[in-house]
């Protein structure tokens, strides 16, 4: 068999540049596996059955391996065999050569046949029978061989090392698994151990490899690796948000094993959350630990203030003197490494952790994990905090502090499940519940799930207006409703009191809903206020369908409402919409776009319902007053619209929810652009007219040319623009009569230019 060489590095073939005056090494070539004897080929490939991941069976008490022998409680008792020293082989400190079962031996082959002490140079070395190494075989070759014997485990092991080291790591891990199924099927269990073994060095969380180790080592008889390949299983189920599978892998590897304290540091942290009664008349505090003789701060704060882990550690107890309440380490040098010197720093701590803090002292324990947490150290920090939370008081915070942990490992799914165990504890309100709420709230936003969100950010925010920014949250996930907004404001502003106007206000909702979602299918885009979009989703086709669909919903509401003045609006404004759509894609040359036709497009594809809108809200008033509201809608509109084309030059992803410079890479012209071309040098001109020719511009292209129009004063030109029309939206309200909804509107407009998204 082949050696496995690691996956990832450079291939053994290649030769380090020389450093003198040492010795070139000469790098062996690989050994030759002898042939098998009076044993068939590997024959046609089997089946590998997959172990289950959450069967444990069968049991370890009673289980027979396949080798035919009983799995006992005590670890398999290996004879370690001393290989038998070669003349031509020079042993070292490092275990770095390789033998022909895939394992490192202290060996290192020179090449060397003797060593000569004549002649000028006393002590020479002498080599002989060296051949240069053959160049490693090119993947084509490879595949090749894998082609004329695919059944060849080593021909699928020695493509997949080639494809690793050349970057394509998931085909290579699909050879390796190849490989690794043909050496079970031809009964070497230590090879295809060994290639499993070198997939999970690549990708620990590989479940699927995570079960083949299982079956191995059941396969191998060792109770003691069974359990902890097991335990390893239950870990990549969790890290994989997979929280149920992974609970129910632990309590397995707890009933066979239940002094395991890994197991049952999951088993507290993933079991169903019971409350615990306090005891009357103790309010919640630190629980004194039975022997703990490390002393943490009173003033260690709980809700994210700094915690100082250096003066976490003082005396306490002098009267055990089993163990001491100084944590003292011997005083080490700096290695020059800062990471490794942190990493040895920490383990220390750890250690002195260990041997002065008992198990029972809970608010030790949760003061530390939100130490760890804020200095980044996760994995630390949910360890001491699932130690934490066995205690009988204070699991709320605890619950809080372990779900914000996972939240910032990326374990959303369980975060949701400690997050809602922490709910359902007992707590005097939702007031207490505040972090609890949001961060379920975040947790649940980032598996999609934002109905729910909205929900719980709507608990939050009923309790704290000001709790962190659970307030733009809300407004994020309920989305602008602008439109039916100045409906309702005109409403009130004009003096009507239509009790149609809610129905109204939706009925223009469902117009705006159905635009975009026509527009989305007709630009191709994939995000809508950070979401994907139906075409994303599903397909264009069936975003043009759901856009039908909503425009024909409102039109059946309308109806119902047997206006036909609020049918005539609206049935224009629809009209105007398409007309607008239909202007911007008939623009064939992109640089000869002018303001006019850019004002035309604006008015008919955004102001346009914005107009209507207000217009329909003032229907059963005074004509000045409709006619007014109906100019600042149209006015306001404009300005909203500029300012959403400036944000595609000035605001990120992250901000605006589409991608940043998305209208030039769909080639839309805008105010920032025309703005700048009447005042950019040619050389200038041609970057955008090669922009306007890429299929798909580049990155490095966009962003040229978003610096160019800022170079040119395009963006403060049209931002100047959107605040002109504006001021005159805002002219147009003095013929209303002073009220809150007239104010509410003159705050609208402020919004309108001033926003970021």
């Amino acid at each position: 068999m082949p050696p496995l060489k690691p996956l990832g590095r450079p291939a053994s073939g290649k030769v380090a540049t020389p450093e003198p005056p040492r010795v070139k090494p000469v790098v062996p070539k690989r050994p030759v596996a002898p042939a098998p004897t009076a044993k068939p080929g590997p024959g046609k490939r089997k089946t590998v059955v997959e172990v289950p991941p959450l069967e444990l069976e069968p049991d370890f008490e009673t289980a027979t391996t396949d080798a035919g022998h009983d799995v006992d409680d005590e670890p398999l008792a290996i004879d370690e065999v001393s290989p038998p020293r070669h003349p031509s082989f020079i042993q070292t400190e490092d275990d770095t050569s390789i033998s022909t079962g895939g394992r490192r031996s202290g060996f290192i082959d020179l090449g060397i046949d003797e060593i000569n002490s004549a002649g000028d140079q006393a002590g020479s070395l002498v080599f002989s029978n060296i051949e240069e190494t053959p160049a490693a075989p090119e993947i084509e070759e490879l595949e090749s061989q894998v082609a004329d014997n695919p059944d060849d485990p080593e021909a699928h092991q020695a493509l997949g090392e080639a494809l690793i080291e050349q970057g394509d790591r998931d085909r290579g891990i699909e050879e390796l698994d190849l490989a690794t199924t043909g050496y079970e099927n031809a009964g070497n269990l230590s090879h295809a151990r060994d290639l499993v073994d070198e997939v999970l060095r690549l990708d620990p969380n590989s479940v699927r490899h995570r079960q083949k180790a299982v079956e191995y080592a059941f396969k191998g008889g060792d109770k003691a690796k069974l359990i902890d390949a097991y335990l390893e299983l239950a870990d990549a189920l969790l890290r994989s948000d997979l929280p149920e599978k992974a609970r129910a892998v632990y309590a397995r590897v707890a009933e066979h094993d239940a002094k395991n304290e890994r197991a049952k540091a999951a088993l507290s942290m993933l079991a169903p959350a019971v409350a615990v009664p306090a005891p009357s008349g103790k309010p919640e505090g630190k629980v004194k630990a039975k022997d703990a003789k490390m002393k943490v701060r009173d003033e260690a704060a709980t809700n994210g203030d700094f915690i100082d882990l250096g003066s976490m550690l003082s005396e306490e107890d002098e009267e055990l003197p089993a163990k001491d309440t100084r944590m003292t380490v011997e005083d080490e040098e700096p290695t020059g490494d800062e990471e490794q010197d942190f990493q040895d720093m920490l383990a220390r701590f750890k250690q002195g952790i260990d041997e002065n803090i008992d198990e029972a002292d809970f608010q030790s324990h949760y003061d530390l994990g939100v130490a760890f947490k804020e200095m980044g150290l996760l994995d630390e920090a949910i360890a001491e905090l699932q130690k934490a939370l066995r205690a009988p008081e204070g699991k709320l915070r605890t619950s809080e502090m372990l779900g914000i942990c996972f939240f910032e490992k990326g374990a959303f799914g369980v975060a949701e499940s400690i997050l809602r165990r922490g709910l359902d504890l007992p707590a005097s309100g939702d007031q207490e519940r505040l972090g609890v709420l949001y961060w379920l709230g975040r947790a649940l936003e980032q598996q999609g799930k934002k109905a729910d969100a909205r929900d719980l950010y709507g608990r939050v925010f009923a309790v704290d207006i000001r709790f962190l920014d659970a307030e733009q949250r809300v407004k994020a996930l309920a989305g602008k409703l602008f439109r039916p907004t100045l409906l309702l404001l005109s409403h009130q502003a004009a003096g009507s009191k239509d009790p149609r106007a809610v129905t109204l206000a939706a009925v223009v909702e469902l117009i705006h809903l159905a635009t975009l979602v026509h527009d989305d299918s007709v630009d191709h885009s994939v995000l809508r206020r950070g979401l994907p979009t139906i075409n994303a989703l599903f397909s264009h086709q069936i975003a043009v369908i759901m856009g039908d669909y909503l425009y024909s919903r409102a039109i059946i509401e309308l109806v119902r409402l047997d206006d036909h003045e609020a049918l005539r609006v609206l049935a224009r404004v629809t009209n105007e919409m398409t007309v607008g759509e239909m202007r911007q894609l008939e623009a064939h040359d992109k640089l000869a776009y002018g303001e006019g036709a850019y004002d035309e497009l604006i008015r008919a594809k955004t102001a346009s319902l914005l107009s209507g809108a207000c217009e329909v809200g003032a229907l059963t008033a005074p004509a000045n007053y409709q006619q007014a509201l109906a100019r600042f809608g149209m006015l306001l509109g404009m300005a909203f619209q500029i300012t959403d084309d400036l944000l595609d030059y000035t605001e990120p992803e992250a901000v605006t929810g589409k991608p940043s410079g998305l209208d030039l890479r769909e080639h839309k012209v805008t105010l920032p652009l025309i703005a700048a071309l009447a005042r950019m040098p040619a050389e200038g001109r041609r970057v955008v007219a090669d922009l306007m020719q890429a299929a798909e511009p580049s990155d490095d292209l966009v962003a040229d040319v978003i610096r160019l129009v800022e170079g040119a004063g395009g963006l403060e030109t049209a931002r100047q623009r959107a605040l002109d029309l504006a001021q005159q939206a805002e002219t147009e309200l003095d013929v209303l009569p002073s009220s809150p909804a007239r104010d509410a509107l003159q705050g609208s407009i402020a919004y309108a230019v001033e926003r970021r998204s």
